[in-house]
């Protein structure tokens, strides 16, 4: 399997989506990552 790893800028922006998406409801900024993490795998 191919490793994959962010650039820190898009680390710093995914970071602050999930962020963003923890604000609008409680649980979701981790859904976010999960989902982006499974894009990857």
């Amino acid at each position: 399997m191919t490793g994959y790893r962010f650039l820190p800028p898009a680390e710093e922006e995914m970071t602050e989506a999930a962020q963003f998406y923890e604000d609008a409801a409680n649980g979701l900024g981790n859904e976010f990552l999960d989902d982006v993490q499974q894009s990857y795998r």
